[in-house]
């Protein structure tokens, strides 16, 4: 991969900073970069925004419905059904 093809690829997925130090880059690391920005799969790194995006979406709507949401009814036991309630969390 040469610079160019690099400085497109990252231009069409709003990732140009990388480049930004590029200059201060001695060859060997120039040839480092360019060989992770040609293993850089985009598309999976697009998935996992919109899966981000979307995660947080469910999570604004499960706090929002938290809101609303009432506790369980709390039943006191007693006598022989406490104690197996016991023994079965022990």
């Amino acid at each position: 991969m040469q610079y160019k093809e690099a400085e497109e690829i990252l231009s069409q997925n709003d990732q140009s900073q990388i480049l930004r130090f590029w200059d201060k880059l001695d060859d060997a690391g120039k040839d480092k970069l360019l060989k992770q920005i040609s293993e850089l799969d985009f598309s999976a790194i697009s998935e996992m925004r919109q899966l981000l995006a979307d995660s947080k979406d469910a999570s604004d709507a499960a706090k929002a419905d938290a809101k609303t949401m009432q506790p369980a009814h709390v039943m006191k036991i007693e006598g022989e059904a406490r104690d197996a309630a016991y023994r079965a969390g022990s």
